[in-house]
């Protein structure tokens, strides 16, 4: 199991890695600078892990929506940044999701 587990973690960063070398920066720019627009996207200190508060808008959207948004500004950002970093959503102040870059996209709520 530890090795299946390894192997999957391994395929997924190569993934990461495969897309970010693979986008188009500009397109992922133009997402990301829409999102600032519409939301808060704060960065921390380090620049390891990016927080965006939505503030209401999460909770308007469908589980198919939230996956697929998710996807998008994650896939964006790694694109924009050449490898993946942990994204954390929120909405009024709780988490409603998260992106990963060793487990993966998560909606909470």
């Amino acid at each position: 199991m530890k090795t299946f587990l390894a192997a999957l973690v391994t395929v997924s960063l190569w993934a990461s890695a495969a897309f970010a070398l693979d986008c188009d920066k500009q397109q992922a720019q133009l997402i990301l600078d829409t999102m600032q627009k519409n939301y808060s996207l704060k960065y921390d200190d380090s620049g390891v892990s990016l927080h965006i508060d939505m503030n209401g808008g999460w909770d308007s959207m469908n589980i198919d929506r939230k996956n697929r948004f998710l996807r998008l500004i994650a896939d964006s950002d790694a694109c924009i940044r050449d490898k993946a970093r942990g994204i954390f959503i929120y909405s009024w102040g709780d988490k409603v999701a998260e992106a990963s870059p060793l487990f993966g996209l998560k909606v909470i709520k």
